[in-house]
């Protein structure tokens, strides 16, 4: 399967057919699949994860309820990888929901 920029795909299926699965081995959370899964060329498995944390963001379905953030921190959540070590969202950076 091949994704081009702007595309929008759907991943439906019955339970357990394996989509959180794919979204795993495309997160490189889960390694242990045949194949090859790549983003922009680039072998996800071989990636530094700040690198695929930059060309991708994931939120995990069971996270804790008690986090207490608003739509807009989870949203600025995404941007963390592309700050410097102790960086901090610039006015142009921050979302304004």
């Amino acid at each position: 399967m091949s994704v081009s920029n702007g595309q929008m795909v759907a991943l439906i299926g019955p339970n357990g057919s394996g989509k959180t699965s794919l979204l795993n081995c495309i997160g490189g959370l889960q390694t242990d699949f045949t194949g090859t899964v790549a983003i922009n060329n680039q072998n996800v498995c071989e990636m530094k994860q700040t690198r695929l944390a930059q060309q991708l963001a994931y939120l995990h379905q069971h996270m804790p309820a008690n986090l207490n953030l608003t739509a807009q921190q989870v949203v600025e959540l995404g941007l963390i990888p592309h700050l410097s070590p102790w960086g901090r969202l610039s006015q142009r950076q921050k979302i304004d929901i």
